[in-house]
């Protein structure tokens, strides 16, 4: 099964899943062919992307990210790294829906496209371009947590549980039937940090148990169920959300 996985170049928590899912990926039925990194939160140019991220951390949250981006980048602990040492191919792509993709997915016989926090929605022609489709990785429950920052919204708003949600993608954003979701417990004494990578690596974890069973029976992306439940949409939290956020005695980092 031929596989192209869509992400974001995030140098924080991105690395957590490859790191994971790149050492124990040892089905060689399961073949990835490239991985696409998208801009963070689809922010055109970096002002942007520094207001989202001064707005939920603060000056002084955003400065100890810096420097923990800074460590990365001069370690090993990189996506790139970890797609390097697993011989796999990626590529920086500006706009996810801009043709040559969706015709790169033909040509290579692309049988499924796994989004792992793409920062852009797919469109129909590239929803419809792999052999089986599109799944997506969502860290909430599904529909009551569509939308962005779910660990963070979850954390807000007291929930025992986090959830790990895969479904199939359609054109609504979050939409689509769920294949396999998995509760993974909030601790409350540890920050959000702390669960955003909890997350992570569970969610690499089950996404290679997905496709271990996709691999050896594609009917199983067939056995999705509908979503049920209220829906509700989720934005990504600003400076008002933090403010309350720490009210609540919870910790960012």
């Amino acid at each position: 099964m031929r596989l192209l996985i869509v992400t974001q170049a995030d140098p924080l928590y991105m690395p957590v899943f490859f790191k994971f899912f790149t050492e124990n990926l040892r089905n060689p039925e399961v073949e990835v062919r490239k991985v696409i990194i998208l801009r963070p939160l689809n922010q055109k140019d970096k002002f942007g992307l520094l207001k989202k991220v001064l707005d939920l951390y603060g000056a002084w949250g955003t400065f100890r990210l810096l420097l923990r981006i800074l460590r990365v980048k001069v370690g090993t602990g990189t996506v790139e790294g970890y797609l390097k040492r697993a011989g796999i191919g990626y590529e920086y792509v500006e706009d996810i829906n801009d043709g040559s993709v969706a015709d790169y997915v033909r040509r290579e016989g692309i049988d499924l496209i796994v989004s792992v926090a793409a920062s852009q929605m797919f469109s129909r022609k590239l929803l419809s371009s792999p052999r089986y489709g599109c799944i997506n990785v969502h860290h909430g429950k599904l529909p009551e947590y569509r939308g962005m920052m779910s660990n963070f919204w979850q954390m807000y708003n007291g929930e025992e549980f986090a959830v790990v949600t895969f479904h199939r993608m359609t054109e609504d954003l979050d939409g689509g039937e769920v294949l396999l979701e998995k509760k993974v417990k909030i601790n409350y004494d540890r920050p959000l940090d702390y669960l955003i990578k909890k997350t992570k690596i569970f969610s690499a974890l089950y996404m290679l148990d997905l496709l271990d069973e996709i691999a050896e029976d594609p009917g199983r992306l067939l056995q999705g169920r509908p979503q049920e439940g209220r829906k509700g949409y989720y934005s990504f939290p600003g400076k008002e959300h933090r403010i309350a956020f720490r009210r609540k005695g919870l910790k960012l980092l």
